[in-house]
């Protein structure tokens, strides 16, 4: 629902509608920061996030996150040549020209928009801002639309005629849309928003009871993804290996299939293993770990970095993911196995050298943009 909170006197108020696409968590995940930072900064502002799913036909769920995960677990290869194939002004165009089809398939959106009428649009996913723009234009509303990018790299299906305003991660992602042909002024530096509490949240003995884990071993998370795309459990089984003491907080998001593979995995009894679903407080689990193993999705990659928290890259997928991990790769701001045997050797390298540890949370920092959240809302609010 609406959030709305005390009417400050220095602020008009501001109607925001945050748009996000469950095609993945991570875009999610973005909108909820931005909506959280409003609140904490801006109490005033009116500030609303939906999954546009909610709106859409099923058709274009079919397309927009049915296939996406599908394809994404089933054949990752196919969804990296999709992904090279569209990443072009040509395909963007024809895109664009199917998205009067696109709003006609999304009506209760269109009629959602035109209820609440926001003074801003801010979308965390393309499918979003395509859908918005052309329901504004055919509506013949002029609300601006801004996008927030949330990987490293640009890719042609974020360029969307008709938004205002692009949020990007780096200067050098400003660069590449500039040479698109989108003009500089409407690209913004901000980086990509993580929630407040991912950088706020201390380690804590009540922390600590609350997940059943000892402050003396170290913590390792590993992530399988929001849907729990990712099969973490030959990952887990390779760690069981290892002589040191290890705690893993093992997330399997909402794959039960994963959940149940990974509770009838047999580990030895110094290696001690929780296991969870989706857990919607992941940032009181980033602030009990010593380093996570991740796949590079956008979000969770920004969200270690931003708490320069030690990150160890499982084999992306294709796409985005591998622009992801070639971004931190650069920046040398995490470590990557091509197999899952190099597990151990990294995980042991980060929980025993301090010079590592401190060499990589030194490039994290260099690269961490954490308040972006807040520096988003402030082009916003005040334009």
């Amino acid at each position: 629902m609406w959030h709305t909170a005390h009417i400050l006197t220095f602020y008009m108020p501001k109607k925001i509608l945050l748009l996000s696409l469950s095609a993945g968590s991570g875009h999610l995940r973005a909108a909820e920061s931005i909506r959280e930072e409003a609140q904490n900064s801006y109490p005033d502002a009116i500030v609303e996030h939906r999954d546009i799913i909610e709106f859409i036909n099923k058709p274009l769920k079919l397309v927009y996150r049915d296939f996406y995960l599908f394809i994404t677990k089933n054949a990752p290869l196919v969804w990296g040549y999709l992904y090279k194939t569209s990443n072009s002004p040509s395909v963007r165009e024809t895109l664009h020209a199917t998205s009067h089809i696109q709003a006609l398939l999304a009506i209760k959106l269109a009629r959602f928009i035109e209820a609440s009428m926001p003074d801003e649009i801010i979308c965390t996913h393309f499918v979003c801002a395509e859908v918005a723009a052309s329901i504004l234009k055919n509506k013949k509303i002029k609300t601006p639309i801004s996008i927030i990018i949330t990987d490293y790299q640009i890719h042609h299906l974020w360029i969307v005629e008709g938004v205002d305003r692009y949020f990007v991660a780096t200067h050098e992602m400003k660069k590449d849309l500039i040479a698109t042909g989108i003009n500089c002024e409407q690209i913004i530096v901000s980086g990509i928003p993580v929630s407040p509490n991912v950088i706020t949240t201390k380690r804590t003995q009540q922390l600590y009871a609350k997940f059943k884990l000892n402050q003396k071993q170290p913590v390792i998370l590993a992530l399988s993804g929001g849907f729990g795309l990712q099969d973490i459990s030959n990952i887990i089984e390779t760690l069981g290996v290892s002589k040191l003491p290890l705690q893993i907080c093992a997330v399997a998001g909402s794959n039960e299939a994963l959940k149940s593979k990974l509770e009838n995995l047999k580990l030895p009894s110094h290696i001690n293993l929780h296991i969870y679903n989706f857990v919607h407080a992941i940032h009181e689990l980033y602030a009990l770990a010593d380093v996570v193993i991740s796949k590079a999705g956008g979000l969770t990659v920004t969200e270690c970095i931003a708490r320069g928290l030690p990150l160890v890259i499982t084999e992306p997928l294709p796409g985005q993911e591998t622009a992801n991990a070639n971004f931190l790769r650069t920046h040398k701001a995490a470590l990557q196995i091509k197999k899952n045997n190099d597990i151990l050797n990294k995980i042991h390298r980060i929980l025993t050298n301090a010079a590592l540890r401190d060499e990589l949370a030194k490039n994290m920092r260099s690269v961490a943009r954490p308040f972006a959240a807040r520096a988003i809302l402030e082009q916003i609010i005040k334009k």
